[in-house]
């Protein structure tokens, strides 16, 4: 079952949510504020949620991460607060895309466990703390952006395990440290922004190895 209202002039919360047979949910460009109710948990059958490009101003509700059918998970461009929660029964995760919020703390240290994400985009948030050496552990992640949060963190030298990344940004995240080698051994690798850091050291000679770019 699928319910699209998408690009309307929508306004006002979107309503307690009790569909036990939703699979697909789009709301995406219309005008709806309040918050994401806490009943989208009970959807236990969606597989995509699109909320993008509205003027939702609560927090993430924790029960999303109870949706383990839940395939793409669409928040973008919201007033979205508070923290990413517990996502580790979203095992079959594709898509995540919660860019351009308010979003603030670090980046569950499940979600690098979610081995099928293929697309991470976290962007223009208040989003703090490292990028753990588990990031390698998304072998299937071909799109990885998240620009201009205040990480203040090394690049993990286990990003060159990334072999499906054809997209990579992290500008203006306040990175220290140097540019590991490893970057330039990703074989699919089409575009790479590492501007408006505090990385130091020289340029890697296998750069000549992105043959792609």
């Amino acid at each position: 079952m699928h319910l699209s209202l998408t690009g309307n002039y929508l306004t006002g919360s979107i309503p307690v949510m009790e569909c036990k047979r939703l699979e697909y949910l789009y709301l995406q460009n219309n005008l709806l504020s309040g918050t994401l109710h806490e009943s989208l948990g009970n959807c236990t059958q969606l597989q995509g949620i699109y909320v993008g490009r509205n003027r939702i101003s609560s927090t993430i509700p924790s029960t999303l991460g109870n949706l383990n059918n839940l395939r793409y998970l669409g928040l973008s461009q919201n007033l979205l607060e508070g923290s990413l929660h517990n996502m580790s029964k979203l095992t079959n995760l594709l898509h995540l895309n919660a860019q351009a919020n308010r979003l603030t703390g670090s980046i569950p240290e499940n979600v690098y466990s979610l081995t099928n994400l293929t697309n991470m985009a976290l962007n223009n948030n208040r989003i703090s703390g490292s990028l753990p050496e588990s990031l390698g552990n998304l072998k299937k992640l071909y799109y990885f952006n998240v620009d201009d949060n205040p990480l203040l963190s090394t690049i993990p030298f286990t990003i060159g395990k990334l072999v499906s990344l054809t997209f990579l940004s992290l500008r203006g995240s306040m990175l220290t440290g140097s540019i590991p080698e490893e970057v330039f051994d990703l074989p699919l690798l089409k575009f790479i922004s590492l501007e408006a850091n505090f990385l130091n050291g020289t340029i890697p000679n296998r750069f000549t190895k992105l043959v792609n770019l």
